[in-house]
């Protein structure tokens, strides 16, 4: 069973009360994935929201006349799959355990009921979505300026 440890050690959970993560720990689920497995892919509906709470994980995405391209090694502590469950979008990118992990998840439905029935729940959830999607995009930017700079040689 998921225990309270499991939880503080993802940054989505950082902040949280004993309570709070007890009401995590009543819908996550948990699982291993050997290396190489994939987790989902890039297309598929997104039902899940992961998170890394051992190894680590690659996702990448395909660009067409390059072939797959990583965009980000992830590692315990980190989560992904919140875009396409708050979107209601497929995935846009792909997942791959790289060597074992052990992934928690909470589906949409229970994803869904904790944000819709416990406010503060809400607000640390969202708000710890908002400043990775931040980070993420900082990345991103950075990389298009290095590809940019690369470009004029």
């Amino acid at each position: 069973m998921i225990d309270r440890d499991d939880l503080r050690r993802i940054r989505l959970f950082q902040g949280f009360s004993d309570p709070e993560l007890d009401m995590v720990r009543v819908v996550a689920e948990e699982g291993m994935f050997e290396d190489g497995r994939l987790i989902i892919r890039e297309g598929s509906p997104g039902e899940r929201l992961y998170m890394i709470a051992s190894g680590k994980v690659s996702i990448t995405t395909e660009i067409a006349g390059a072939g797959t391209e990583e965009i980000k090694l992830m590692e315990a502590g980190d989560f992904f799959g919140e875009m396409s469950l708050l979107e209601s979008l497929s995935v846009s990118a792909s997942a791959f355990a790289r060597g074992p992990c052990r992934l928690l998840w909470i589906d949409r439905k229970s994803f869904d009921r904790l944000i819709a029935e416990d406010m503060p729940i809400a607000n640390k959830l969202l708000k710890a979505i908002i400043l990775t999607f931040c980070e993420r995009s900082r990345d991103t930017a950075k990389k298009i300026e290095s590809y940019y700079r690369m470009s004029k040689f």
